[in-house]
């Protein structure tokens, strides 16, 4: 059989069962294209996951959230870093989203972590470049002008500018089906079908991390049924079955979302967010207008949208490329047959003239748009300009594949209008790109171009060639540019953690991990070089409990209290800081401090006047009003060794119990301590009160000999708990109740969501017969003789 009846006999077999052969070979050709983009990046030398964000945040925090997940704790806090802060309301990331595999003990050490976590990256761009797929074919799209859009999205600058962030690309990849299903609700054509997806995609976004993604999709899906109101104003019924359908999605949404978006939300307003090196952000205080318009381009520079100008990008890039946009133009004569065209150019066009910031005035409204206003720098709204206009790119192919059968005179001249329009831009483009530097050689761009159109009038001519291999041939000339543009993904050691800084951290930290007792205290670091914060960050794997951390947001309160409170006198020692780790040692007075070794350079003091994890007092020093007051009490004596601060208010409920002048004796009998609980026996020889030297939280539950009993605030932030006299036994336990009940809720919705659909199929059984044979042609068997 030659190749002419090979190629005959294929397009024979697509053409009788279309859907049989998408399922099969499209996944194919994507993974094919994904190779020839991003193969390269999977030999293990390279890794997204190098730079500083990823190395001294995300990757210890999964380390540490692997690592409890493996002893079979769920990782409700993190006790290392911060004095102790919870995990389970941090809107950077949530522990219970599937696809960070954070239940696999995948991030054991730094390296590990890296490379893990590099993979995972280019996964979720494979999540990504399907998922835009599929949202295309919702669209009504054909399987070539799919893959281009899926294309030109997946491997786009901007995606590239994103990979380094986890957290970000991780939610987005889902963005692209969750607009998908809105459309196929506000269609409702398959609403049944757009409510389980959109179920699927919006629950896996939001938990993935509940911030930029949820707010750009929520602005996205408003605006999509505003387009709808306006266009189908007179049709009441649908109008009505559309909103329905999305106020059931937000509804189910939000409960399988709720233990990662609804604790987030309520803890918002106690958080400090820092939105520059210098400023931050309490609670719900709108960002400071220069960060806001950070990193924000000039007009002139919208030119980028044609040619990869050398300019600063950090969380976006606006470059589609000279094809792309030209696709865009023709996709406007697609706008009376599918009413998703006008909405997505508009969002296309504000979101890139968006990130002009002030320069055309658009951040001054953006500065008053609830939520939209929490999304600092411009830049980072490009990906919705990026998926729209690869969108109309693939609508704009799809309408150029059909107009080349066509041979109207009058139709010839409106795409010569359109083809003026785009040059007129384009030549504007290219007057300002000779002021800058390109990152790609014209020749790439403005050769494919002339090739593209080259093969689009021979089809135009000689309309029989239009097929599958012609139409494969200039979709490949549209996405192949960006074959040429500079490697972004850096070697794994070219990263941060490969530094020498970096690298003697981790070697120090390793030696001081090796201490007996070390745990049972803190310790306190000095350095510039890597900064404190980061040597906290590094000290996570090793379980060392440490003051400073390198993470945001942060409990406010918490923040004032432990990160910068070192020239209190006595107050870090009363916290546990038994060791101290410097290089220059001009942080705390030394007066208590005894040297014990040096390190590679570094010298390790250690003190015996540090209160342990816990201790039992039976006498009140002081009492207090404020941090202010706690603060100058307590360094006036070494009364916090064997007494107890407690507030004020509380003085009169507990000085009977505390009011003992004999001498107190105690013995632990027995000790079993986990991840989120701590359970001691201990015997007393009189009433006595037990602190826990972990910042107070309201999370924290406590029981003694079985009974319940509400935690008290004592030593401005640690845990007292009062004992009888002789044998107890106490168990400490962090338990985020409102998280764990919503934990409980989301497991029902599911169930109740599989038994819904599972009986919507069931009872359409014949109806699915019926669509399976219709769209495969292939016949199902009946299970009957």
């Amino acid at each position: 059989m030659n190749l002419s009846n090979r190629l005959s006999f294929w397009f024979k077999l697509a053409s009788r069962y279309p859907r049989v052969c998408e399922v099969v070979f499209v996944p194919i050709v994507l993974s094919i294209i994904f190779g020839i983009f991003l193969g390269r990046f999977l030999d293990g030398d390279h890794s997204a996951a190098t730079w500083q964000d990823n190395t001294f945040l995300i990757l210890p925090i999964f380390s540490f959230i692997s690592k409890s997940f493996s002893s079979g704790q769920f990782p409700y806090w993190i006790n290392s870093i911060a004095g102790g802060i919870p995990l389970y309301n941090t809107p950077q990331f949530s522990a219970i989203y599937p696809f960070y595999f954070l239940g696999f003990d995948l991030y054991v050490s730094p390296l590990s972590a890296s490379i893990q976590v590099h993979f995972l990256t280019l996964f979720h761009v494979g999540i990504l470049y399907l998922n835009t797929y599929i949202m295309l074919r919702i669209f009504q799209l054909p399987v070539i002008a799919s893959i281009l859009g899926a294309s030109l999205l997946a491997f786009s600058v901007n995606t590239l500018q994103l990979i380094p962030w986890i957290n970000i690309i991780s939610p987005y990849s889902w963005f692209p089906l969750a607009l998908g299903s809105v459309y196929l609700i506000l269609e409702n054509k398959r609403p049944k079908l757009g409510l389980l997806l959109g179920a699927v995609s919006f629950s896996l976004l939001i938990t993935a991390s509940p911030a930029h993604a949820l707010i750009h999709l929520v602005y996205c899906t408003g605006f999509l049924f505003l387009t709808v109101l306006i266009v189908r104003r007179t049709d009441g019924y649908k109008l009505t079955a559309s909103l329905r359908g999305l106020i059931l999605l937000s509804g189910i949404s939000i409960l399988l979302s709720a233990p990662a978006l609804i604790p987030s939300v309520i803890s918002a307003k106690n958080m400090i967010r820092w939105v520059s090196a210098s400023k931050a952000v309490i609670g719900h205080e709108r960002i400071p207008l220069d960060c806001f318009v950070a990193n924000q381009s000039q007009p002139k520079e919208l030119a980028n949208t044609f040619f990869p100008l050398n300019m600063k990008h950090e969380v976006g890039n606006s470059y589609l490329g000279v094809l792309p946009i030209f696709l865009v133009t023709f996709s406007l004569f697609k706008a009376r047959r599918n009413w998703l065209i006008i909405p997505f150019l508009i969002l296309g066009l504000y979101t890139l003239f968006s990130s002009t910031g002030e320069h055309l005035g658009l951040a001054y409204l953006n500065y008053r748009l609830p939520l939209w206003n929490k999304i600092r720098e411009p830049e980072r709204h490009l990906i919705i300009f990026n998926l729209t206009f690869c969108a109309l790119s693939a609508f704009g192919f799809h309408h150029l594949t059909e107009w080349v059968k066509k041979s109207s005179d009058l139709d010839f001249k409106k795409h010569l209008v359109a083809f003026g329009v785009f040059m007129l831009a384009f030549l504007s483009s290219y007057y300002v790109r000779q002021s800058y530097k390109v990152r790609m050689p014209d020749s790439i761009l403005i050769g494919s171009f002339l090739l593209f159109l080259a093969i689009l009038l021979a089809l135009r001519l000689k309309p029989r060639l239009n097929g599958i291999i012609f139409q494969g041939a200039l979709a490949a000339i549209v996405i192949s540019p960006q074959l040429w543009f500079p490697d972004t993904i850096p070697l794994i050691k070219d990263g941060d953690y490969f530094t020498e800084p970096n690298l003697r951290s981790h070697r120090i930290l390793n030696e001081i991990s090796k201490i007996d007792n070390i745990r049972s205290y803190r310790l306190i670091i000095q350095d510039d070089l890597p900064s404190t914060r980061w040597w906290s960050m590094n000290a996570v794997y090793y379980g060392l409990r440490t003051f400073q951390a390198y993470m945001n947001p942060l409990p406010y309160n918490q923040f004032q209290e432990v990160f910068f409170a070192f020239n209190a006198k006595n107050y870090f020692k009363l916290l546990g800081a038994k060791y101290y780790l410097c290089k220059s040692c001009n942080t705390i007075p030394l007066s208590d401090y005894q040297l014990e070794r040096e390190i590679e350079g570094y010298k390790l003091y250690s003190t015996e006047n540090a209160r342990p994890h816990y201790f039992l007092v039976n006498q009140i020093a002081q009492t207090y009003t404020d941090s202010q007051d706690f603060w100058s009490k307590l360094k006036e004596n070494d009364d916090y060794l064997h007494k107890v601060y407690i507030h004020a208010n509380d003085l009169t409920k507990f000085s009977a119990w505390l009011g003992s002048n004999s001498k107190l004796e105690w013995e632990v009998l027995r000790e079993a301590a986990a991840q989120n609980s701590l359970e001691l026996i201990l015997r007393t020889n009189a009433r006595a009160m037990l602190v826990l030297n972990e910042y107070f939280n309201k999370d924290w539950t406590v029981k003694v000999n079985g009974e319940s009993q509400r935690p008290i605030k004592v030593n401005l932030n640690q845990l007292g708990i009062l004992l009888p006299k002789g044998t107890s036994q106490v168990h400490f336990e962090y338990y985020p109740s409102l998280f764990v009940w919503l934990l409980h809720l989301r497991k029902a919705v599911i169930f109740v969501l599989i038994c819904y659909f599972s009986v919507i199929a069931f009872r359409n059984r014949s109806k699915v017969k019926d669509w399976f044979r219709k769209e495969s042609g292939l016949e199902i068997p009946s299970a009957l003789p």
